[in-house]
């Protein structure tokens, strides 16, 4: 999905056979085979996974924190729709998914308007981007996962910085391009910048889920991406009524400033709301006291029954 902006335009350019309709059968492919892949490789639980290895197993049951033969209580919504950290993710995540899909959707825009570029160039500059975020998100895990391993620093550290870096780096590049101006060097060197620092994010807001609560983090994920998806929806309208037909420097700097403020916002909230403590209502299974009664303190009957038993 990476490379796809670049191969659709670079085959719509030059094959005689593709064409719009063509591309949509094409994406329609992937998903098909994707599902197909879905369904044979992926179960509820390791253990019921029919191609894994002994090692492998023992490794992803050793190191998680979910008790999967443990029936769950029923989720605390009440609770949940009262919590501080799971609200500043929900707004992090929103603000993130804004400045991606503007970025996603109309940079390719911005670049044949402003920049003029062709379209085979276009889609390879516009998912160079993405492939970098995804290196370096491969890295930075790595990193920081390894130095929460040695106690070099505690996990909400980890997670408040990363954000941060992804947040305040991304919005910092969209402030530089607007500055830029029509450079087109400069333009596509702070893009890139721009959205491959967004890869700090996967070792920050995008784990903390994950941290306030294991055994429901699928739930709150599903909430979290729901809210934070809309704006999939939304920023095509802000750009839309932004620029249509009025494709000026002038009117994109709008568009990034916005995206620059809200990731600015979203990573003040997280610094100061979010937390990587298990929450109070995710606790399963509290501890349960073994208490024990002494025989002189049995009363008469339960002394007379007893001796019945025995």
């Amino acid at each position: 999905m990476i490379y796809s902006p670049a191969f659709l335009n670079w085959w719509v350019d030059r094959s005689m056979l593709a064409t719009r309709p063509a591309c949509f059968y094409l994406f329609g492919l992937f998903g098909c085979l994707w599902f197909f892949l879905w369904a044979v490789l992926i179960t509820d639980t390791p253990q019921t996974h029919p191609f894994i290895t002994k090692k492998e197993l023992k490794y992803i049951t050793s190191n998680q924190k979910i008790e999967t033969n443990k029936k769950l209580p029923p989720v605390p919504w009440r609770k949940i729709a009262c919590s501080i950290p799971f609200w500043s993710l929900i707004v992090t995540q929103t603000c993130q998914d804004w400045s991606y899909y503007t970025i996603m959707t109309d940079l390719p825009t911005y670049f044949a308007t402003m920049l003029h570029f062709r379209i085979e160039t276009n889609g390879f500059l516009s998912s160079i981007p993405h492939f970098l975020q995804t290196i370096v998100g491969l890295v930075v895990s790595s990193v920081t996962d390894l130095i929460v391993r040695r106690g070099l620093a505690s996990p909400q550290f980890v997670r408040k910085f990363c954000n941060s870096v992804s947040g305040f780096g991304t919005s910092l590049g969209l402030v530089a391009v607007c500055l830029s101006g029509c450079d087109v060097n400069k333009n596509v060197a702070l893009f890139m910048f721009s959205v491959a620092i967004g890869g700090f994010c996967y070792s920050g807001h995008e784990l903390t889920l994950l941290d306030l609560s294991p055994e429901y983090a699928g739930t709150l994920y599903g909430i979290a991406n729901t809210i934070s998806n809309l704006t999939g929806f939304l920023t095509p309208l802000v750009v839309g009524a932004l620029t249509d037909g009025n494709q000026t420097l002038g009117q994109w700097h709008i568009v990034f400033g916005i995206t620059s403020g809200l990731l600015a916002f979203a990573s003040v909230v997280f610094v100061i709301f979010s937390t990587t403590q298990k929450q109070d209502w995710a606790v399963t299974s509290p501890a349960i006291k073994d208490v024990t009664m002494d025989v002189p303190e049995c009363s008469s009957i339960n002394r007379k029954a007893y001796k019945r038993l025995t």
